[in-house]
């Protein structure tokens, strides 16, 4: 059984880049931060995962972390994860123990989104508010085991390499006091990621074919790097036609 020491330790060696627009560079579009709530129950290792509302604009009753757009308010990205948690399940700061940031994942609407590990209270009730439908939370290995596992293939040409490459859309499905959730896409994504690296261990699937299980967190910092060559190519053929 993993300890929460071991947890931090493996976290912090793997997935831990807080100064990473310092390394990599910084994009102009916008940015968010999600908090991913990790607590151990009988000796098994959870995240807490949340339902978003059906009356929201986008991604109606999709699985996801607490989290949201970085506000001006705010001093950090680490700030946006915690600020987004309260206001969304009631998660006081002061219950959070933050372990690590990783590199920040693009979205399909350009938006450029930090993970926030965290340990909570395994007591913790949620608070939600109308941003929320449910909040559950469900084994972290599972997003390694190939059971109740689907995925959908997605072709796509690198920025960088102008390669043909494929990539996988993940899905899981997971049982719960009677309800069925299932957590997919980027979410589920990075779970995967996670847990590959505390329970040093490969997927059961083929995560993508940029994926590589010894350094799972490698293929956030490569798609960003597609993601900011686009932006960049974008701009350069816009100036070129002033």
């Amino acid at each position: 059984m993993i300890s929460k020491s071991e947890v931090t330790k493996k976290l912090q060696e793997k997935f831990n880049i807080p100064n990473f627009t310092q390394v990599y560079g910084d994009i102009q579009t916008p940015k968010a931060a999600v908090l991913i709530p990790l607590f151990f129950k009988n000796g098994v290792l959870r995240v807490l995962l949340t339902v978003r509302s059906k009356k929201l604009r986008t991604h109606q009753g999709e699985v996801a972390f607490p989290g949201g757009r970085k506000d001006e308010c705010d001093e950090s990205l680490v700030e946006t994860a915690l600020r987004e948690s309260w206001e969304e399940i009631g998660l006081p700061r002061e219950k959070v123990e933050v372990i690590s940031q990783g590199a920040p994942f693009t979205t399909r609407v350009g938006y450029a989104v930090t993970p926030v590990v965290a340990f909570i209270d395994a007591d913790f009730v949620p608070i939600m508010n109308d941003e929320v439908d449910d909040v559950f939370s469900m084994p972290l290995e599972e997003f390694l085991n190939k059971e109740n596992h689907h995925t959908q293939e997605l072709t796509f040409t690198s920025a960088i390499t102008k390669k043909v490459n494929s990539t996988y859309i993940h899905f899981f499905e997971y049982k719960e006091n009677g309800k069925t959730y299932v957590p997919w896409g980027i979410t589920a994504f990075t779970c995967v990621i996670i847990a590959n690296i505390i329970f040093d261990k490969p997927p059961q699937f083929t995560v993508t074919s940029e994926y590589n299980s010894d350094d799972p967190q490698q293929v956030f910092i490569t798609w960003y790097k597609m993601f900011k060559k686009s932006i960049e190519d974008h701009h350069a053929q816009l100036s070129s036609k002033l």
